[in-house]
């Protein structure tokens, strides 16, 4: 049977979302203010400010599966990304503000740094870390956790 485990939703996730809608609001309002401001700038604004809402709101709602054949997948936008459970080498807690900002399937400050394959790399924010961390150890147990 599959296992869904929700992202880690807390106030940095919050913060993350309102600093990047009063980042995006100033520069509407320069956009708009600029003497020689034309009409063109419009529609690409409004593109961002889409991607932006769609961004932020998926965060709200994405799961990490971990499917019964022992394969991990961590939605990352538009793509899904897979992982054999059989080859991550380790598990490490951790927090990185970059990683927080810049990749889509971390929402979270608190977050697990997942080793696989050969030297990759991959950071999640799952909401339950141990029952998580439990589930990935049931499927593999030379998963190194620290």
């Amino acid at each position: 049977m599959d296992k869904a485990f929700k992202v880690k939703i807390d106030k940095s996730t919050i913060i993350r979302a309102v600093v990047q809608l009063i980042i995006f609001a100033g520069y509407f309002y320069y956009i708009m203010h600029l003497k020689d401001f034309g009409w063109i700038w419009i529609w690409p604004s409004v593109f961002v400010l889409i991607i932006i809402s769609f961004s932020i709101l998926q965060s709200f709602f994405i799961s990490y599966k971990i499917t019964k054949e022992g394969v991990l997948i961590v939605p990352a936008g538009i793509r899904k990304i897979k992982i054999n459970i059989e080859e991550i080498s380790s598990v490490v807690n951790e927090k990185s503000w970059i990683d927080f900002q810049f990749k889509s399937y971390v929402t979270s400050l608190e977050q697990l740094k997942v080793t696989y394959g050969k030297n990759k790399e991959i950071t999640i924010s799952p909401e339950e870390k141990s029952v998580f961390i439990r589930a990935l150890q049931n499927l593999n147990a030379g998963i190194v956790i620290s």
